[in-house]
């Protein structure tokens, strides 16, 4: 036989979902009788394979109290998170509904929260790479559903993983730990001019100041200082033209640093001189403009 399915020779393992989010109570007897009672829902998994995912589950399912009761009790975990997870457990894959929109967001993330809550390494590597892929396959997302979705997701994973590392110098918290948390963090950024004129986003992060950190960490700093009128693309130098100060208008490069060493060639239009002229000038810039 196969010793990989070993796993089928020992007893099951009862998982109870506590008061289960998304449950379907549709044909249960006993919440038709009295809606107040806790809603259970409960799963059987071979004992040897739930201890082979993780040294944590190894813990409960032999060591711990629930071990020796052969049941473990979760709450706050959705009934279809805990499918995929034993789906996986079994096949060593998992599905979910509408794997290429961004309404998976939310699944993948209950998921890999769910897989990190064990210590489920492979599982959390498997999670990270179909959520890359399919924000990557998104790309930039402006549909308000998206924006919904991916937000969800944002929320749960950093309400749910653990979100930063403290600076050993000032002991602030601003780097997260998880790479998942990183990621987030990074797309965020990357669609800021999407999400910055949206409420929820706002919301989120006044609410999730470790979301907040973790955006303004991997933001860039901005272009350009306050006197430079980046936006319009408009750009006013004063430099020395034939030994007289002059002030130099012209077109100011829309990307770049805030400072320049060596020469810039702008087009301009000179206030000093009695006539136009439609050359270009170089001009020798140094330090902050």
């Amino acid at each position: 036989m196969d010793p990989t399915l070993e796993y089928l020779f020992s007893p099951f393992f009862t998982i109870v979902l506590k008061n289960p989010q998304g449950a379907d109570t549709t044909n249960d007897t006993t919440a038709a009788t009295n809606s107040a009672l806790p809603q259970k829902r409960k799963f059987y998994v071979h004992r040897s394979l739930l201890a082979s995912l993780s040294p944590e589950l190894e813990k409960h399912a032999n060591n711990m109290k629930q071990g020796l009761e052969g049941v473990m009790e979760l709450s706050d975990v959705e009934e279809a998170t805990m499918k995929a997870l034993l789906e996986w457990a079994y096949t060593k894959d998992y599905t979910i509904p509408n794997p290429t929109s961004a309404s998976a967001l939310p699944k993948h993330t209950k998921l890999y929260a769910l897989a990190d809550r064990f210590n489920i390494e492979t599982l959390k590597d498997l999670v990270y790479s179909r959520i890359t892929k399919l924000l990557t396959d998104l790309g930039k997302m402006e549909e308000a559903a998206n924006i919904e979705a991916l937000l969800s997701a944002i929320t749960y994973a950093f309400d749910n993983l653990p979100s930063c590392t403290a600076n050993s110098s000032d002991g602030i918290q601003a780097v997260p730990s998880d790479r998942l948390l990183k990621y987030f963090a990074q797309y965020s950024a990357w669609l800021l001019n999407v999400l910055k004129d949206k409420k929820e986003f706002c919301k989120l992060l006044l609410s999730c100041t470790d979301f907040a950190r973790a955006v303004l960490f991997v933001s860039r700093a901005a272009a350009a200082p306050p006197w430079v009128d980046r936006e319009g693309g408009v750009a006013e130098i004063t430099v020395t033209l034939d030994g007289v100060p002059v002030t130099v208008r012209g077109q100011y490069p829309e990307s770049g640093p805030p400072t320049y060493q060596g020469s810039v060639q702008l087009p301009f239009y000179c206030p000093s001189y009695s006539h136009s002229t439609s050359k270009t000038v170089t001009v020798n810039v140094q330090g902050h403009l």
